[in-house]
């Protein structure tokens, strides 16, 4: 038998030639002085091969294990004379060619230093846990090769296999791309923006409440450390750009998933090849899906055999009117308006320094944006700080403190709400805006106070007052979404601000982010629909989930893989009276205490199952 690597023509270059049986002491002892396992060749399934150059000279010595339709290569070894010149390329492709022809699909292969140049082939690093159970039960899986080996696979191309879609290029898109390769399926990234994380990049100033440890998907660094990628203390607390930099630009430009995304293409409509919306029949869960994609004033269609929408919240920001729609004269002032959390100290400074700035909204992005207000006030003179919030005083939840498990996010809300207690900013509790106009070149913000009719004067606004999901290019697939919160019916429970008290929410995964459509789901910060207590380590569990059982691992998609950590609140601790009296403006009375039997509904308790990590990479 003889096989020749592409690019080479065949016969004329390079070839492949079985070993035979009397040759494998040498390549034992060969294998031995370059510190590679040799105790098991002669053992049954193994097939090992001698490799030359046009001269018939030896160049090197490859062989795998044959287990179903997968192969193990393994002894791969090239003379150190002979390295640098390619040989160890063409030979891999020529034993991937021959292990091909002879039916193989998958290939694997255990590194202990080799990885960036797998790597280089299109081999994909892999979590331990993943490989298939003939491969996990190789002596050399077993023992022969060191525990922190990185495990690889490269799965052969599967003749009119479509990929998964992925749309957006954000942390869970990437992560999403990362899992599906661990299983051996081919991803596309969709991202609309012009470079990976285009959204973290908009908030690149503020620095993150969970610490690296929490931010980074176990396929993903997988992949990055493969690379020669060093991981960042898992407890430090890194910013957004921190997070573009250390992160997701690395794994982005990674050999595994550079060539799969695609930037500036931004995906306006999804639907089943020939299916709309209102059409059945038998063959569509088996049809595939079609996106149109806009690229550079152009629109392509893309079939998929899946959809993971990653696409995130961020550009999809709720208003500052009261009743959920935009307040009348909102999109005129949209000049003098800001959504999320504008870098006050930074790009957005001189419209906001020695100015009145009005900030809507009471959670953890308003918080941000009115402490870096206060910094700015403290160095430019006429800085002046509104904070409005929509219930009473009383009701506003500063977060658990000392008790939450992320002691950044309790120090955030402990730090806001000693701003407002100290008169540091102007709180207005309750008030509901119902209009804006310009007026005098400033806002005037008219709405209700305490039920009265009250007009706020500011120059700036700065909206944070949460994110909806964009649902406009999803109009033709079959979603299932709780008519409030906007997520599947079965996770909308979980998160629901309205029934469910407190923050903390349990992990979830394919089951629960299932919609009619078979084979298309919503995952990230999207599939919370209007719900504000997303974490990234929820999305990481999310798509690892989704990814096993779109590989046919059901048992895998429900297990839970996650610990999140406890918020230490409920919305039940804001009874407490501790804000009475203050003299805030607007300041109403203390919201009666909720009592214990809702919050025993509420389901707080997370599973109890250890976050599960590669030791291989």
């Amino acid at each position: 038998m003889s096989d020749c690597a592409p690019p080479s023509p065949c016969g004329k270059q390079y070839a492949l030639r079985p070993l035979q049986s009397e040759a494998l002491p040498a390549l034992a002892a060969a294998l031995r002085a370059a510190g590679l396992p040799a105790d098991d060749l002669a053992e049954p399934g193994r097939s090992f091969f001698t490799w030359h150059d046009a001269s018939g000279s030896l160049r090197g010595h490859g062989g795998w294990e044959r287990h179903g339709s997968a192969v193990l290569l393994r002894s791969l070894l090239v003379p150190a004379d002979a390295r640098g010149q390619g040989h160890g390329r063409r030979m891999v492709e020529a034993l991937l060619a021959a292990a091909r022809a002879e039916g193989a699909e998958d290939a694997w292969l255990l590194t202990t230093d080799a990885a960036p140049f797998f790597a280089r082939l299109g081999f994909v690093a892999t979590p331990r846990e993943l490989a298939p159970p003939p491969i996990a039960a190789t002596r050399q899986f077993a023992g022969l090769c060191p525990a922190d080996a990185t495990l690889m696979r490269r799965a052969s191309p599967r003749p009119g296999t479509l990929p998964v879609a992925v749309i957006g290029a954000g942390p869970i898109g990437l992560a999403a791309a990362a899992q599906l390769l661990s299983h051996g399926i081919e991803p596309l990234v969709l991202e609309a923006g012009s470079e990976i994380g285009s959204a973290v990049r908009a908030w690149g100033h503020v620095r993150m409440f969970s610490p690296w440890g929490f931010n980074t998907d176990t396929a993903a660094r997988t992949l990055l450390t493969a690379e020669g990628w060093t991981a960042p203390d898992p407890d430090v607390f890194p910013t957004g750009a921190e997070l573009v930099e250390r992160y997701l630009a690395p794994l982005a430009t990674s050999s595994a998933l550079r060539d799969r995304i695609r930037t500036g293409a931004r995906v306006i409509g999804v639907a089943r090849q020939d299916f709309g919306r209102l059409r059945d029949g038998d063959g569509r869960d088996a049809a595939p899906f079609l996106l149109h994609v806009e690229t550079a004033g152009s629109v392509e269609a893309i079939a998929a055999r899946a959809v993971i929408d990653c696409s995130g919240t961020w550009h999809a920001p709720n208003p500052a009117g009261s009743h959920g729609m935009p307040a009348p004269g909102e999109p005129a002032a949209a000049d003098r308006i800001a959504y999320g959390i504008p870098d006050v100290l930074g790009a957005a400074r001189a419209a906001h320094a020695g100015r009145t700035t009005l900030v809507v909204g009471a959670g953890h992005s308003a918080m941000n944006a009115v402490l870096d207000l206060v910094e700015l006030a403290r160095a430019e003179p006429g800085t002046r700080i509104l904070w409005a919030f929509r219930r009473p005083l009383g009701a506003v939840n500063f977060g658990g403190g000392a008790r939450d498990a992320l002691a950044q996010r309790g120090v955030l809300g402990a730090r806001a709400q000693a701003l407002v207690e100290n008169g540091a900013v102007m709180a207005l509790a309750p008030f509901l805006i119902d209009g804006i106009t310009e007026a005098e070149g400033a806002l005037a913000i008219t709405g209700r106070q305490d039920g009265r009719a009250a007009t706020v004067r500011a120059d700036r606004m700065i909206v944070a007052t949460g994110f909806r999901p964009d649902l406009s290019f999803l109009r033709e697939v079959r979603v299932a979404l709780d008519p409030a919160v906007e997520a599947t019916p079965a996770l909308a429970p979980l998160i629901d601000p309205n029934l469910h008290s407190c923050g903390t929410v349990r992990p979830h995964g394919e089951a629960e982010l299932r919609h009619p459509e078979a084979g298309f789901y919503i995952a990230g910060m999207k599939s919370y629909g209007r719900a504000p207590t997303f974490l990234l380590a929820t999305g990481h569990e999310q798509v690892r989930s989704i990814a096993a059982f779109l590989a046919g691992d059901v048992e895998a998609a429900r297990r839970v893989e996650l610990v999140l950590p406890e918020t230490g609140v409920c919305s039940t601790d804001r009874g407490n009276g501790v804000l009475r009296d203050r003299g805030f403006i607007g300041a109403d009375e203390i919201s009666p205490n909720m009592g214990g039997s809702r919050q025993a509904q509420s389901g707080c308790r997370v599973g109890t199952a250890a976050v599960t990590g590669s030791t291989c990479g």
